[in-house]
Formats: structure tokens, sequence, C-alpha cells
């Protein structure tokens, strides 16, 4: 149930994955286990997709309890960054950013990984939508560092790409010029649709 239900969500079938993952939640209590958590987050995204913000919201609250409870901070981290998705895409940026940071605070404990460098991306989306540059910048190179170090191309084209939009913000054209360079280098030939929408998004 589980993994057709994440395969829907992952190919733009959100309306789909929901049943599948309800189920796949249904089965996953009787153990309450990480397993039971992921499936929660899923879940969560799936209804955010479908225009279900306050079941999303109930799915990664629960999702974040469980991730808690059983001491696992990675998925502890990853469910803070749902959280602040879900308030971005309620409109409340303040409380969007509170749990990116706190997300970032958690996953800095678990070492250099990709949910680290995501989380402190979602800050310096956050700040870079307030209008604080600087600090966006200063997210952005951490996560481009994180990247870097973990060896994610992708991750490290797109953060790059934002890294280039601050500074050009900031009104400083030569480093903007030179990230996005450097972007273009390391996403030639790779097509995700990420890559596409962040390209148009900072235009």
């Amino acid at each position: 149930m589980n993994i057709l239900g994440n395969l829907l969500l992952r190919t733009g079938d959100p309306a789909g994955a929901v049943p599948l993952l309800e189920r796949a939640v249904a089965l996953r209590r009787k153990h309450s286990d990480a397993a039971l958590a992921g499936s929660l987050l899923q879940l969560g995204t799936a209804r955010l997709d479908t225009g279900e913000p306050g079941a999303a919201g109930t799915a990664y609250r629960e999702a974040l309890a469980e991730y808690r409870r059983l001491g696992d901070r990675p998925g502890e981290g990853r469910a803070l960054r749902a959280l602040g998705w879900l308030a971005t895409a309620n409109g409340d940026p303040a409380e969007a950013l509170a749990h990116h940071e706190e997300a970032v605070r958690v996953l800095a404990e678990t070492g250099t990984t990709v949910d680290y460098g995501l989380s402190l991306e979602s800050v310096g989306d956050c700040r870079f939508a307030t209008g604080e540059f600087t600090a966006a910048d200063q997210a952005f190179r951490k996560a481009v560092e994180t990247f870097t170090a973990v060896d994610n191309p992708v991750r490290l084209g797109i953060g790059l790409l934002k890294q280039a939009a601050a500074q050009r913000a900031l009104g400083r054209p030569g480093p903007a010029g030179e990230a996005e360079h450097e972007a273009n280098r390391i996403l030639a030939g790779i097509d995700a649709p990420e890559i596409h929408e962040v390209r148009t998004r900072l235009r």
C-alpha cells in the first residue's frame, strides 16, 4: 500500500495516493514505529497536494510526535520541514521560518546530510521571501556547502541558483554571475522538474 501510494504521489497523482496511504497508516498503527511516521508524512503531503491543509497538518503533527517518541532525529527534522512547507502554503512565513530553523537545529546533530542541506535551503527560501537577502544568502551558502559535501549535484545546482538570486538582490552582479555559471555547469544535461521551476521562479 505504502509503496504504491508513494509512487502515485511522486508521479503527480496525490488524489489516487490518499486512500492507499491512509490504508498503510491504518495497518502500521499496530506497530507504531518509524514506518508509521513515514507513512503519515507521505499522507500529509498527499493531503496538502489535494488542497486539504488541515488534514495535512494533522498527519504532519502526528508524524512529528511519533518521530520524537522514537528519538528519531532525522525523521523529526523531516517532519518539521514538512510543517514549514505547510505554513508557507497557509501564508504564514513567520511560522514557516520557525519550523525550518528548528529543523536545522535538530538535523545539525545528525551530521552533514541532504536533509540538513534541504532545511538550510528552506530557511533561505523564507528569508528571501521576506526580503532578508543577507540572511538568505548566508543560508544558501551553508546549503551549498552541505550539498557539496554529500555530493548531490541536483541540490547543489539548485542551491547555487538560489544563492545567485540572493546576490543579485543584494546588488552584487559579479558573484551572482559566478554562482549562476557554476550552477549551469553542474546542471548541464540534468532534466528535473524542480530545476525548471526554480529557474522560472527566480527570474
